[in-house]
């Protein structure tokens, strides 16, 4: 049995692409009708990178870092504008599904600095005091 609404409504939704798709060509890589049996395989994940060196704090170095477990995507504003600078937060892209908890070392400039990169579970920072 079929749903007439459920027609009206595919037929709008197609519209819409029609007349914005030179919009939407400007923001999505693809646009394309949903699938039932489409998965996305990827996440959203917040790191928190401890150790990262004052004159490695950039993007370049925050992308570069991330790779080994996603594609970089952005940094929080505490880290963009440098409020803090013991723990960068970086959101990432990834298709793994475990739960990021590693330490790395990393060569900047002849020296080595060992680096802590952990999945934020949590949400932003907070500071908990009991009232």
């Amino acid at each position: 049995m079929v749903n007439p609404g459920m027609r009206q409504e595919e037929g709008e939704v197609q519209a819409l692409m029609e007349d914005a798709g030179g919009w939407m060509e400007q923001w999505f890589k693809e646009v394309r009708p949903w699938s039932a049996k489409e998965i996305d395989q990827e996440r959203l994940v917040w790191l928190r990178v401890y150790g990262i060196p004052a004159h490695a704090w950039n993007d370049d170095f925050f992308a570069l870092i991330s790779k080994p477990w996603g594609h970089f995507l952005n940094a929080d504003d505490g880290t963009s504008k440098k409020l803090s600078m013991d723990v960068a937060r970086l959101l990432i892209r990834t298709s793994g599904q475990r739960v990021v908890d590693e330490f790395i070392d990393v060569k900047i400039d002849g020296d080595i600095f060992h680096i802590r990169i952990i999945e934020d579970s949590y949400g932003p920072m907070r500071i908990m005091v009991q009232q």
